[in-house]
């Protein structure tokens, strides 16, 4: 308990100062373990791991847990193979990790610093990102640990890019974690990484369509299919 709201990354650090074990899972209000083996599963996972984070797959459900909708990453997670700057260019054009899923060593925190608390309530893109860029690894285990509920921040939104909670660490995120590192990129990727950047900036429809094209029409298109199902899952 804090006297004042220190927004997520901050409690998130302040939590895990506190912890004296080995491995550190954090679980949001509203979600919860697939079954009761899904912790044993990632701490054996992580023993068997040197990387300061291993991550997992979440089942994303209807806002009652009750019914399972698809599993995230899913197959695009084989886009995680690889080791350090092979991640890193990978997530930074898709945040693939599901941070329900997700598991800690305590060295994430006392050797690496935790999340950076320049964010506020984004800690899990911006640590991914950092982590992968100075070459550690995430390892990926290739199973539904977590449930995870629609309704956050990011899903009633379709996307982090779009809620209004998020923009000013958005910004920061592309300004600290990304834009300085273009030359690192395909001429493709950096397209990509613009584009997200002018999403979260808010330029318009119009001046996204001119700019970017197929990209904002895909995003349009997408955005479209997520309300459908958002939809579906609310009612």
């Amino acid at each position: 308990v804090n006297q004042k709201n220190l927004g997520t990354v901050a409690h998130m650090n302040a939590m895990a100062a506190q912890v004296e074990s080995d491995h550190i899972k954090f679980l949001a209000g509203g979600d919860a373990f697939s079954d009761p083996h899904a912790l044993e599963s990632l701490v054996t996972f992580a023993a068997s791991s040197t990387a300061h984070v291993v991550t997992s797959q979440s089942m994303i459900c209807t806002s009652s847990l009750h019914r399972p909708l698809y599993p995230f990453p899913g197959k695009r997670a084989k886009k995680l193979e690889g080791t350090g700057f092979e991640q890193f260019r990978t997530l930074a054009c898709a945040n693939l990790i599901s941070a329900p899923g997700t598991l800690f060593r305590r060295s994430f925190f006392t050797q690496l610093g935790g999340f950076d608390e320049s964010y506020r309530l984004l800690e899990d893109w911006p640590a991914w990102l950092r982590l992968t860029r100075e070459g550690y690894g995430i390892s990926y285990l290739d199973r539904v640990t977590c449930l995870h509920s629609v309704g956050g921040i990011s899903s009633k939104h379709l996307d982090a890019y779009h809620a209004p909670q998020l923009k000013q660490d958005m910004l920061l995120c592309y300004e600290k974690e990304l834009l300085p590192f273009l030359d690192r990129f395909s001429q493709n990727e950096v397209k990509r990484l613009r584009y997200g950047y002018d999403v979260v900036r808010g330029l318009s429809h119009a001046e996204l369509l001119k700019k970017y094209g197929w990209l904002e029409r895909r995003a349009v298109w997408k955005r479209s299919v997520k309300g459908c199902l958002l939809g579906l899952c609310q009612n």
